[in-house]
């Protein structure tokens, strides 16, 4: 039926429909009608996010030859095939990786061709992420320019491999690069980024909610201290790019500048520093997480800071006992050791009851059963979550000096199910992971709470919310 001003119903609804930024929105639109099915599913829940290789040259063709369910796309995530997974819309026609690009397949003209013509149909693009790919400088200044004249909504920009690199080896054309559409950004995160490019996040990036870099150099570091300066700044996770590893010691006068740093910023609330000590810092009021795996940072911290902690990542060397019991509202609890320290572990359980969450990276040669502890524990009454990284039983496990341990061996896969269901005692424990033999399970109870199975999930689904040690860009690719 013909509407005003020529418009189709159908024109209509699909412009409706691409102003809808939640997924769970379109889907529950999608569900009301056979027509609303056939227009959304296809044209824009399948387009709102989109993950592959940059090198699939096809589909970069397709989309730039498809303007209108293109423009829809809010998340562009650009992977390394195969070692990845594919997202992408089915009337593509490719949604598995590309196994072919595993054979040296190089970036041509024609790939940043089709690359940008595609890119400037994306005009509702909110996130864009760039991952191990070597760009050059002139390709960084194409790149840009189009992002610049097309996107007006990036809100978080994921660079996750050597993208910025070539602004230092390219200097005196950094001036060139045409990067507006980084004004509106909320969410960076940029590994091995280059003093131009910390320069440009500083000067270029107003209201940033959230910041990740990683493997900065110590110049870059002190740039940031002395002139970052974002008021809306929540998360903040820094580390430094030192071979071998070793630690940056501040001297005045740094440590003025540091403290300067954090008192411009006291709206953080969760902080994570790699190989980087920091003074005493008495202006963090709503720091609530903190982490680091090779710090001692609670000890830079007031004892009121200190008892408003909810998520905390500590080695080892950080647990004073005797500020513990401050800890009243600590809720989740990382802890990465490969020394023996069962009467640690023992002790911390005492003092820690009210944890919810629990990540443990813990070395074989440690010798000590952790569902053991737990069970005998009598504490933990509230733990819902359990991550290990390795065996949180030793007993399934062979000696450390005999073979590796064989992860499809059934019969051991049913000793460590028969783990799971020993831990249910634990009332409230409802999800186990034990990463290194990728088993991710949620316990089922009947009414009364008593241990009635399990069902296998993903691990997605057990870390709904990884802000507590310090992986806080881990769910910013993840639609709802």
């Amino acid at each position: 039926m013909p509407y005003p001003n020529g418009l189709q119903v159908h024109t209509l609804w699909d412009e409706i429909a691409s102003h809808i930024d939640s997924t769970n929105d379109l889907l529950s639109l999608a569900l009301t009608c056979y027509i609303f099915k056939e227009l959304i599913i296809p044209d824009h829940l399948e387009f709102r996010h989109i993950r592959c290789d940059f090198r699939r040259k096809d589909v970069w063709e397709s989309l730039s030859s498809r303007p209108r369910p293109t423009r829809g796309i809010r998340i562009l995530d650009l992977i390394y095939e195969p070692e990845e997974s594919v997202r992408l819309p089915r009337s593509l026609g490719r949604d598995k990786p590309d196994r072919a690009l595993h054979i040296n397949v190089s970036v041509t003209g024609e790939n940043i061709k089709l690359f940008k013509d595609a890119l400037s149909c994306m005009t509702y693009l909110t996130v864009f992420s760039w991952r191990q790919y070597k760009a050059s400088f002139p390709e960084i200044i194409d790149i840009s320019r189009v992002l610049t004249n097309t996107t007006h909504c990036l809100e978080a920009l994921c660079i996750d491999f050597y993208w910025m690199s070539a602004l230092d080896a390219d200097r005196t054309q950094f001036e060139n690069l045409s990067v507006w559409y980084l004004y509106g950004l909320k969410k960076v995160i940029i590994r091995h980024p280059g003093l131009a490019a910390v320069r440009m996040i500083v000067h270029l990036c107003p209201d940033i909610e959230d910041l990740y870099l990683m493997y900065l150099s110590t110049t870059s570091l002190l740039y940031v201290m002395q002139y970052g300066n974002w008021k809306k700044l929540r998360r903040l996770n820094l580390s430094l790019n030192f071979t071998p590893a070793s630690t940056f010691v501040p001297e005045e006068p740094d440590i003025t500048m540091i403290i300067g740093f954090f008192s411009r910023h006291d709206n953080i609330e969760s902080l994570n520093l790699d190989l980087i000590n920091i003074p005493m810092l008495n202006s963090l009021p709503k720091l609530r997480s903190i982490g680091s795996e090779d710090l001692v940072l609670t000890s830079c911290l007031s004892s009121d800071t200190i008892s408003g902690l909810v998520h905390w990542q500590a080695p080892i060397d950080d647990i004073n006992f005797e500020t513990l019991p401050m800890m009243d509202r600590l809720e989740t609890f990382s802890l990465s050791t490969y020394e023996p320290c069962e009467s640690f572990f023992v002790s911390f359980i005492e003092k820690a009851p009210n944890l919810k969450k629990m990540y443990l990276e813990i070395g074989r040669d440690w010798g000590t059963d952790v569902a053991e502890i737990l069970v005998n524990s009598g504490q933990c009454s509230k733990l819902t979550h359990l991550i290990c990284e390795n065996s949180f039983s030793f007993g399934d496990l062979p000696a450390v000096d005999e073979s590796p341990v064989d992860d499809s061996d059934e019969s051991l896969l049913m000793k460590r199910l028969e783990i799971c269901k020993e831990l249910s005692v634990l009332p409230a424990l409802t999800y186990i992971a034990q990463h290194d033999a990728e088993l991710y399970v949620k316990l089922k109870r009947d009414q009364d709470g008593k241990y009635s199975g399990y069902d296998f999930v993903t691990f997605q689904e057990i870390n709904e919310c990884p802000d507590y040690w310090g992986d806080f860009f881990f769910d910013l690719l993840n639609s709802e």
